[in-house]
């Protein structure tokens, strides 16, 4: 028989220790197969938390209080590559929606991996635009999940590497805008000599240093 408690994840707000909004209250029947029936909410319990331990990699954020708690945060489609959240998710105490933060997009019948590319807050939405690894975004979008936060490296975290030693010498011959580097300046190369170790093992300090096809660290499984 199906559990008579329909409230779930998304219904739930994480104010135990303020507001404390959450069923059941004081007034709230507690009669088997009544929605508000004490098995049957420690049964949700149980069912909603073993779902979310399959996905703890990814942020669910739908459905709490956005910040000027106005309403539940709530995603709502834009565009192939856009969407639109009602909360300021640019926030500097929060940085939900940072540049190269991976996320995964729920639509009727598929879901969707990418990377958000930029991301802008205009009272009360943050319109945030997404790279997706294949597919679009379309009108039947329910939620989006936001993955492990990601630092953009910098020497600073590299101990001994200086800025002109290879690991930064990611280049093009065609200049294409990633930051062409003259093969003098790799030490111990010529320019007959194969070099595309210096591509493949460079690591991108800044989003705007990647090539034309972007890469970011940490690479993050899905």
């Amino acid at each position: 028989m199906a559990n008579p408690v329909v409230d779930k994840l998304s219904n739930w707000q994480n104010d135990a220790d303020s507001a404390d909004t959450n069923a059941p209250v004081f007034s709230t029947r507690l009669g088997t197969g009544e929605a508000g029936d004490l098995g049957g909410e420690l049964r949700r319990l149980k069912s909603e938390l073993r779902s979310l331990s399959l996905s703890m990699t990814w942020e669910h954020w739908l459905g709490l209080k956005n910040l000027a708690a106005t309403g539940n945060v709530a995603f709502t489609y834009v565009g192939a590559t856009q969407f639109r959240v009602n909360d300021n998710f640019t926030a500097s105490n929060r940085n939900v929606a940072t540049v190269g933060r991976r996320v995964k997009a729920c639509i009727t019948g598929s879901t969707l991996y990418g990377t958000i590319s930029a991301a802008t807050f205009s009272t009360p939405n943050t319109t945030i635009t997404v790279v997706w690894d294949s597919g679009a975004l379309d009108n039947t979008l329910t939620e989006i999940m936001f993955g492990p936060e990601i630092k953009v490296l910098s020497h600073g975290y590299l101990p001994g590497v200086g800025t002109d030693d290879h690991h930064a010498k990611v280049h093009s011959h065609s200049g294409d805008g990633s930051g062409a580097v003259s093969h003098s300046s790799l030490s111990g190369l010529t320019t007959g000599d194969p070099h595309t170790q210096y591509l493949h093992n460079a690591l991108i300090t800044t989003p705007e240093a990647a090539p034309s096809q972007q890469v970011y660290l940490p690479a993050l499984r899905r």
